[in-house]
């Protein structure tokens, strides 16, 4: 029984030191922009050993209810390093000034970064 118990405790003691590598870094918060074909972006660091360095923000817009994409766009960051606990805000648009009339819109966006890389989903009715 104490071989159990101790093993049970390793494992669990383990699995919570393993828990902050599955974090998602940076973390996306995506908002409505200005118009119907922008969104706001706002990337936190949640790292606290070391800062990141974000390359690239990708984003994809579909028509909700036919799923087809409607544009996309690259925006390059340059390497623009966001330090422990600091944020990084950004607008990303699409080249269509205007998107075609849809009942909703699906955004879709990767970050590229020195940690890896992060997507987010936005539904806009």
């Amino acid at each position: 029984m104490k071989l159990i118990s101790r093993s049970l405790i390793v494992v669990v003691l383990l699995m919570g030191l393993a828990m902050p590598a599955l974090t998602q870094n940076p973390a996306v918060r995506m908002t409505p922009g200005g118009s119907k074909a922008c969104v706001k972006v706002t990337l936190k660091n949640l790292n606290t050993a070391a800062p990141i360095t974000v390359s690239l923000a990708e984003l994809l817009i579909f028509d909700q209810k036919t799923c087809r994409r409607l544009c996309i766009k690259r925006l390059p960051l340059n390497n623009k390093k966001i330090d422990k606990c600091q944020t990084l805000d950004f607008e990303i648009c699409c080249p269509q000034t205007s998107l075609p009339d849809a009942p909703g819109y699906i955004y879709f966006l990767r970050i590229s970064s020195s940690a890896g890389s992060t997507q987010d989903w936005l539904f806009v009715p």
